[in-house]
């Protein structure tokens, strides 16, 4: 995971110093998204300041490939204990 995550984050460091971010809200967005991508893309739409709904909006629609990825391996996954 971690060969993954340090080069994610060392790039998205370096996107929120290059914004009009400060560093504690780069790491806010770090703790409260869970979407990498989203991350990125918000970052984007705040430097081109864009609207909070612009940036809800996109970030909603973003996320909703999880609910694709849920109902595709919603049928190998049944079979466990729901905790």
């Amino acid at each position: 995971m971690m060969v993954g995550a340090v080069p994610f984050g060392i790039i998205f460091g370096m996107l929120v110093t290059a914004s009009p971010l400060t560093l504690w809200h780069g790491q806010l967005m770090s703790l409260a998204i869970f979407a990498g991508s989203v991350q990125f893309i918000a970052v984007g739409l705040i430097a081109g300041h864009a609207s909070f709904a612009v940036i809800w909006a996109t970030t909603f629609v973003v996320n909703l490939r999880h609910i694709f990825y849920s109902a595709t391996l919603a049928p190998y996954v049944a079979h466990l204990p729901a905790r």
